[in-house]
């Protein structure tokens, strides 16, 4: 079956309130892939289970049943977004833009010895080889200057994972559900909340935590250190989740 007529399925099914079902279809279709989602839709799987047990035993009531459904239909739609064929490309252009590098440039090689005739063998041919050396040295000179100037580091696709070399970059704060967005003292979403951006929101991104990392809610992602103007002349430091961050400049 094609992503796109799967993902189509998937979205159907959690239309139909077929949370359970919904999420077993995408845990199979992954492992079958071997695709790097598996190990979200694990834990994920692990926390439909135990709700499931609550539920059965009558120790959570149906409000708190119904939210914590609703986070896993989240988590499962995100997970189908990064199944796209827009995603799966930007990723790649990502990994590109992580393992760039400037190449060095070659050292040019000295030219063949020219044939000469014998009538020209001596004082000549010394005389020409001094001239054809110091052409060669001017010019590896000027080649290694150019090589390096006209290297763009910076061409880099919007709303990927920028490298560290290229901030700051300007985003825009998109929630699902057009909802704040909290800066957090330290990439954790455990720690203090520092303000609240609201949807729509310009940002300043400074820089991004390398590693990846999966929330209680099974959403994955990284952290990005950023700088926010709360409209009273204040700036606002801390760590904002990425999949909300949609890079504009």
């Amino acid at each position: 079956m094609e992503n796109k007529e799967f993902i189509n399925k998937i979205r159907d099914m959690i239309a139909e309130g077929e949370t359970e079902q919904s999420l077993e279809e995408l845990y199979h279709f992954v492992r079958d892939a071997d695709n790097e989602l598996l190990d979200a839709l694990v834990m994920l799987r692990n926390r439909m289970r135990k709700l499931q047990q609550s539920a059965s035993n009558g120790t959570i009531d149906e409000e708190t049943l119904f939210q914590e459904r609703a986070r896993i239909n989240e988590s499962i739609l995100m997970y189908l977004r990064q199944m796209t064929p827009e995603y799966i490309e930007l990723n790649k252009k990502e990994i590109e833009k992580e393992n760039f590098h400037i190449p060095r440039p070659e050292t040019p090689r000295a030219p063949a010895p020219m044939n000469l005739k014998p009538l020209y063998i001596g004082g000549g041919v010394l005389i020409l080889l001094g001239l054809v050396y110091m052409l060669v040295f001017n010019n590896s000179g000027g080649n290694s200057k150019s090589s390096t100037t006209n290297v763009t580091p910076n061409s880099i696709a919007p709303n990927t994972v920028t490298p560290q070399n290229v901030y700051p970059k300007w985003a825009e704060v998109r929630t699902k559900f057009k909802d704040d967005l909290r800066i957090r003292s330290r990439p954790d979403e455990n720690s203090d909340i520092v303000t609240n951006m609201p949807h729509g929101s310009r940002v300043k991104i400074l820089g991004v935590d390398g590693q990846y990392v999966v929330l209680k809610s099974g959403d994955r992602g990284k952290w990005f250190k950023v700088e926010y103007d709360d409209g009273s002349g204040t700036l606002r430091f801390g760590w904002a989740w990425g999949n909300y961050l949609f890079f504009i400049e």
